[in-house]
């Protein structure tokens, strides 16, 4: 495995890390997927040709490198789900150096008491992969080979009682980016961070910028604003 690859999986556990959970509800209809967590007030949809990811595997892809209590245990606490149009749809494409297709990818996280002091904005953007410049330097120290950076966009809004970024930025290796979409929020007390992902290559991204923007503008967070 690369070490870009293992950067890109430990995206995913450094999240899963972090999270505890609620409880999946859905509803669908002709035009779309829903994504619902009641317990939490998230809400996003992604068009009906997306497929939801199954969530053996996206729970296995969040558990690697746990022992098998962690592992339960973060099964049990956490919420995740990823909707993705590659064909066959995989957990795996959430991490791949290479997505040629749209996909989502949302979870909430909860923090632990001890650790909440370290969710800052800096905290939310490096939430997945290494976004800010001392992330970065710390990264490369470490050997990464995701390629260069490029932040496309940046914007510190969030829904009211909530903080956090929406930021577009993009990795390139051998000419080809890879364009990531990433919304990350906290609430009043950081007991929570609700994070949306969604990417692909930049052509993708390019082709489908309308579908894909619809997206993240239905990301909703609604928990009486708080907690």
């Amino acid at each position: 495995m690369t070490r870009a690859r293992q950067r890109l999986r430990a995206g995913v556990a450094a999240v899963a890390a972090l999270a505890a959970g609620t409880v999946l509800a859905g509803c669908g209809s002709p035009d779309y997927h829903y994504a619902t967590n009641t317990d939490d007030g998230v809400y996003f949809k992604v068009p009906a040709a997306w497929s939801r990811v199954d969530q053996h595997e996206l729970d296995d892809l969040a558990t690697a490198g746990l022992d098998a209590q962690e592992a339960a245990a973060l099964r049990a606490s956490s919420w995740s789900v990823a909707f993705d149009t590659g064909d066959p749809p995989s957990a795996r494409h959430i991490v791949s150096l290479d997505v040629s297709s749209p996909l989502a990818y949302a979870r909430v996280l909860q923090v632990p008491a001890g650790n909440r002091s370290g969710v800052t904005l800096d905290a939310l953007r490096d939430v997945f992969v290494p976004v800010t410049k001392s992330a970065r330097t710390k990264a490369e120290a470490g050997g990464s080979t995701l390629g260069h950076f490029a932040l496309l966009s940046t914007e510190t809004n969030a829904p009211k009682g909530y903080t956090g970024v929406h930021q577009v930025f993009s990795y390139e290796q051998a000419g080809r980016s890879q364009v990531f979409d990433q919304t990350s929020w906290t609430n009043t007390d950081h007991s929570r961070i609700y994070l949306l992902l969604v990417r692909c290559n930049d052509a993708c991204y390019t082709e489908h910028e309308d579908e894909l923007a619809a997206v993240v503008k239905s990301f909703t967070v609604d928990k009486n604003g708080s907690s």
